[in-house]
C-alpha cells in the first residue's frame, strides 16, 4: 500500500484509482450516513472520493495507518460539507469567500474527473449486480434500512442477509 500511495502522490492516476477502488465500500458507507440539502447520494460519494484524493496528498508516509487517516479524512470532509451547507442556509454568502473557495482544496480538474468517473463506475457496478443484491445494497446503504428489516422483507434470516450483503460488496469490488 505504501508504494501505491507514493505513486499516487507522484501523480499516477492508476495508483489513485486503485486506492479509490479499495476504499469504495468505506465511501458508500460514509456517504449513506448523510442527507445534505441540495446533494444527491452520488454527489456525496463524489465528494468522498475527492476526500480520498485529498487524503493521499496530505498523508505522511512515515506516520501511522493510512486506512485510519483516510477514514477520518472522509468522515470529517462530509461533516464539513454538511456544516457548510447548513451555514449557507443561515447567512448570505460573501463574494470574496466564494471567489477564494476554489483554491482552498487544491483539487485539479483531473481529480474531479476521476471522482466523477468513479461515481459512474459505481453506478455501472451496481447495475451488474442481481436485482436482489442491488436492492439489498440500496436498502442498507442508501435508504438506511436495518438488516433485520431487509431480512424480513426478503423472507430470510438476518444472518443470511448479512452474508448476502458481504457477498454483494465483494461483487461490487470485483466490478470496480
Amino acid at each position: 500500500m505504501k508504494d501505491l500511495i507514493i505513486k499516487a502522490k507522484q501523480g499516477d492516476s492508476m495508483a489513485t484509482e486503485t486506492i479509490i477502488n479499495k476504499y469504495m465500500p468505506l465511501v458508500i458507507s460514509e456517504a449513506s450516513k448523510y442527507h445534505i440539502p441540495g446533494y444527491e447520494f452520488e454527489d456525496i460519494v463524489q465528494h468522498s472520493i475527492l476526500s480520498i484524493i485529498k487524503a493521499i496528498n496530505l498523508y505522511n508516509i512515515n506516520s501511522n495507518s493510512f486506512s485510519s487517516f483516510l477514514a477520518i479524512t472522509v468522515k470529517r470532509s462530509n461533516i464539513n460539507l454538511l456544516k457548510g451547507t447548513i451555514k449557507h442556509y443561515r447567512e448570505v454568502q460573501d463574494e470574496t469567500i466564494l471567489n477564494n473557495s476554489i483554491d482552498l482544496y487544491g483539487f485539479t480538474v483531473e481529480d474531479e474527473v476521476i471522482a466523477y468517473d468513479m461515481v459512474d463506475k459505481l453506478g455501472e457496478a451496481l447495475n451488474k449486480l442481481s436485482n436482489v443484491d442491488k436492492q439489498l445494497i440500496v436498502d442498507f446503504y442508501i435508504k438506511r434500512k436495518k438488516i433485520k428489516e431487509i431480512a424480513n422483507k426478503q423472507g430470510i434470516l438476518e444472518k443470511e442477509a448479512y452474508s448476502r450483503k458481504k457477498s454483494a460488496i465483494k461483487k461490487l469490488k470485483r466490478f470496480l
